[in-house]
Formats: C-alpha cells, sequence, structure tokens
C-alpha cells in the first residue's frame, strides 16, 4: 500500500481510478485509465472537486493507495523562473476562491459529449478544476476550453511530466502493524476509500437551503459559503442585511456546522502513546528512531502552517464582527477557534514526542537536531508565498 512522501509540491496534479462503477464508466468513456484529478496545494493538502462535497480541501493523511498504477502525479514544466513562481503563487493564494463551489453535475457529464455550451454554471467537475486554475494563473495546460477537459486529457498535455516515482512511497511494515494493532485501515482511494469531507458537506449543504433567501431578495445566489460576508456587509444590502444574517445562521445552526468541528477528532494520524514509541525504538533502534524524529518533525512543522492560516481565518472574521455585529461573523470565529484549539493540542503532541526521543536517546541528540534542520529547510523551501513563508520562519524560531 501506499501513500505520498514529503516530496509533494504545490501545483502537482494528481490523478486517480476510483474503485466505484462510475470511476470505471468515466475512465473507460474518457479513453484512460483514471477516473479523478485533484492538484497538490502548501503542506500536504489538496484541493478537489467531488460530489457531494463539491470543492474542498483534502487531508495528505487521508490519501492512500492499494495498486500504484491507479495514481500518476503530474508536474509542470514552466519555460522559465517567472512564469513558475507567478502560476504556484496564484494557486497559493487564490485557492480559497475555488474552495465551496459545487460540484457540476451537468457540466462533467457534458464534458465527454459533443455540446461546446458551458453548463457548469459556476461549479466545477474534477478535471475542469485543476485545468481552470492553471488557466486563471495564466498558464493554460491544454488549448481546448478548461470545462471540456477530462482527468485523461491532463496527461496529454505538453507542459507536464510525470513524476510518481519521486512522490509516492510504499508505507512501511510498522506502520502498517501500527495501524492493524489500532483496529484501523487505510483509506485505499483505489479500493472503495473516499476524500469526501463532513464539513465540506456541511457548508455545501448550507449553500443550498439559503439560496432561496438571497434570491428572495434579488440576488444570485452564493456560489461558495466564501461569498457571503461580502454580500452582507455590502451597503446596497443594508435594508435586508440583518434579516439574511438571521437567516443564514439559524441554518448554520440547524446544521451544526460548528457542533461537528468541535466534536471532530483532530489527532495525529494513528496517534501513539509514548510507550508503545519508546517500545519500537527499542526494537528497532537508532535509524528508526531518527526517521520517527525526522517524521514527527515534518508533521509539526506542516501543522504550524495550518494553524497560521486558521489564526488568519480568525482574524479576518473577528474584524468583520467588530465592524458589523452580523451574527454569521461570530459563529466563524467560534469555527475557526475550534480549529485552532485541535492543531495547538496536535502540535503538543508533536513536541512531547520530539522532547521524549531527545530524551531517550541523549547520545545522538546533535544528530536529531541536524535531522531536524535538514526538515525544517525542506518545508521551509517548498512554501511559494514570501509572506507565509516570512510568518513560518519566525514561529519556528520562536517555538524550537
Amino acid at each position: 500500500m501506499y501513500t505520498f512522501n514529503a516530496n509533494l509540491r504545490v501545483g502537482d496534479i494528481i490523478l486517480i481510478r476510483g474503485a466505484a462503477k462510475y470511476s470505471k464508466l468515466i475512465a473507460k468513456v474518457t479513453n484512460g485509465h483514471f477516473s479523478h484529478a485533484m492538484i497538490a496545494l502548501e503542506n500536504d493538502i489538496f484541493l478537489e472537486a467531488i460530489t457531494g462535497s463539491g470543492v474542498q480541501i483534502t487531508s495528505m493523511l487521508r490519501v492512500s493507495f492499494k495498486d500504484k498504477t491507479n495514481v500518476v502525479v503530474l508536474r509542470c514544466n514552466f519555460p522559465n523562473e517567472k512564469t513558475r513562481l507567478s502560476s504556484l503563487e496564484y494557486i497559493t493564494r487564490n485557492f480559497p476562491i475555488y474552495q465551496g463551489r459545487k460540484y457540476s453535475y451537468k457540466g462533467a457529464v457534458e464534458s465527454i459529449i459533443s455540446s461546446r455550451a458551458d453548463h457548469t454554471n459556476g461549479g466545477y467537475f474534477c478535471s475542469h478544476l485543476v485545468a481552470a486554475i492553471y488557466t486563471d494563473s495564466g498558464f493554460p495546460l491544454i488549448n481546448k476550453p478548461v470545462y471540456k477537459v477530462t482527468p485523461n486529457e491532463l496527461l496529454t498535455s505538453e507542459f507536464v511530466e510525470d513524476i510518481t516515482e519521486q512522490v509516492i512511497s510504499p508505507y512501511s511494515d510498522i506502520t502498517l502493524q501500527r495501524i492493524q494493532n489500532k483496529g484501523e485501515k487505510l483509506n485505499c482511494i483505489d479500493a472503495g476509500g473516499s476524500t469526501a469531507s463532513q464539513d465540506a458537506k456541511n457548508h455545501n449543504k448550507l449553500l443550498k437551503v439559503t439560496a432561496k433567501y438571497f434570491t428572495r431578495y434579488g440576488l444570485k445566489a452564493p456560489q461558495r459559503c466564501g461569498d457571503f460576508p461580502e454580500i452582507l456587509t455590502n451597503g446596497s444590502n443594508s435594508h435586508f442585511a440583518k434579516k439574511l444574517d438571521y437567516q443564514i445562521i439559524k441554518k448554520y445552526k440547524e446544521i451544526g456546522i460548528n457542533q461537528y468541528v468541535l466534536g471532530e477528532k483532530f489527532e495525529a494520524d494513528f496517534e501513539l502513546d509514548w510507550a508503545t514509541i519508546q517500545s519500537e525504538m527499542d526494537q528497532y533502534g537508532y535509524d528508526y528512531a531518527n526517521d520517527l524524529y525526522g517524521s514527527y518533525n515534518y508533521m509539526l512543522i506542516t501543522s504550524i502552517v495550518k494553524l497560521l492560516n486558521a489564526r488568519r481565518q480568525l482574524s479576518y472574521f473577528e474584524s468583520f464582527y467588530n465592524e458589523w455585529k452580523f451574527k454569521y461573523f461570530l459563529l466563524k470565529v467560534e469555527y475557526h477557534t475550534s480549529i485552532i484549539k485541535h492543531l495547538s493540542e496536535i502540535m503538543d503532541y508533536y513536541l512531547d514526542i520530539l522532547n521524549n526521543v531527545e530524551a531517550a536517546l541523549p547520545n545522538y541528540f546533535d544528530d536529531f537536531q541536524e535531522t531536524k534542520k535538514l526538515i525544517v529547510t525542506h518545508v521551509i523551501s517548498k512554501q511559494v508565498d514570501p509572506e507565509q513563508k516570512t510568518e513560518l520562519i519566525k514561529f519556528i524560531k520562536d517555538l524550537l
């Protein structure tokens, strides 16, 4: 069984063959092996459009493969460094404007038939999303309308190369045994697993059930929940904004969006107690301990990036609530506060493990520090946005 390693970078394109009947049908009618596409963002997350939840963020930890032939990873060959930075910075900074949009069933069907019209209606299907982001960044991958691009056509782009062998790695026997001991199962996408996010489904449902309120006031129904702040604070909507805010928060609470996030299990992937880790170190020795130390440092740093992103969102909604006093903004403050709490707990767990490893093998302290330095340097080098990179460096210096 396989998963992604730390060599995955922003903008990498992942093609997958799913196990469902409709996945096999998609592959067949598009004359290829693959049925789904998604794009890598920074720090082990993907952006993808899937049925049920629309365009969502997916953690790398939720994506595994039973058969390596069912996944291909493509990386763009840009003509020059300026174009590369421009495209990847666009993806890094602007992916939120795609997140939360609806899945376009009609667009997906019509991408494989003769219709030339665009019937996606502001939504996306998987390969359409990938093609659209690159086109919007100023670097189109294929010379055809983005709403007609299928997963297997992404393979034909003259601007991509296959880097699968560089970014896909098998799970270690130790990890597989650990999973089995905990009674867990890997979420293998090509063997019936799913990346569908309940949180994304909840927000998608909020869009659907509140659409009638927007149209009632003569507005177009929003394409994503991220459009709500702009609509509520628009001066031309001031005569009904408070009532609209009340209608949104009523449905928000009925769906239980914050309650779900508050109760969601945000633990580290296959989290272990220290006694188990120490037993594994005693059994497998220093090389294992150093690898584990590197893995936990990597997960710590990527969690820091997620924490910083959540803090930015929290600050955004706090400022909006302080100025406008809409209750929807207050609910989003609670939402992001819960996420920050969960991430902080995960980071504390990682730090405890790292400190315990250092204390258990004091003779290798210098080796561990070199491993930490390599991991931190690697993660920082993968950051595309200069401002976010600076913020990350400062946080790491203060923490470590």
